[in-house]
Formats: C-alpha cells, structure tokens, sequence
C-alpha cells in the first residue's frame, strides 16, 4: 500500500495508524482501499484523498452522505 502510495505523502505515523486499524478492525480496510485502487491524476485529486485517509470527521461525514443520497434515490424509485 506504501509503495504504490508515496504521492500521499502520508507520515510514518499516519501510516502506523492506518496499519494498526486494518489489524484490529479488518472492516476499516474499505475506507482505504479506494487510496490505492484511484488513479490519482491532479494536485487536487491528492488532496482530497489524503482528506479522507487522514480526517475522521470528513470520512463520517462522506459516508452518511453517501447513505442519505442512495436513501433518497430508493424513495424516488418509490414515487416513479
């Protein structure tokens, strides 16, 4: 996951945090998946995914998104 991910430029100790969920909680290895499967094409790009590798918060935040949009999509179906 390092060597395919040195853009990120991660610290040894966020590395250390990531590495230690994984090992702990198998499950939290979807939130950094995606890291190593986008290409990452633009300064912004980079940004954004070391956003979510490294804040909590916005991570959270993204994933009750993501849950309230496909919420709304099943109830348009619904109305349809």
């Amino acid at each position: 996951m390092i060597e395919q991910n040195r853009h990120l430029l991660l610290r040894d100790c966020e590395w250390m945090t990531i590495f230690s969920e994984i090992e702990k909680y198998p499950e939290t290895y979807e939130r950094y998946y995606p890291m190593v499967r986008v290409q990452i094409s633009s300064i912004r790009l980079m940004h954004m995914v070391w956003a979510f590798v490294v804040n909590d918060e916005l991570y959270e935040y993204a994933k009750e998104m993501v849950n309230v949009a496909e919420l709304d999509t099943e109830l348009n179906k619904g109305l349809g």
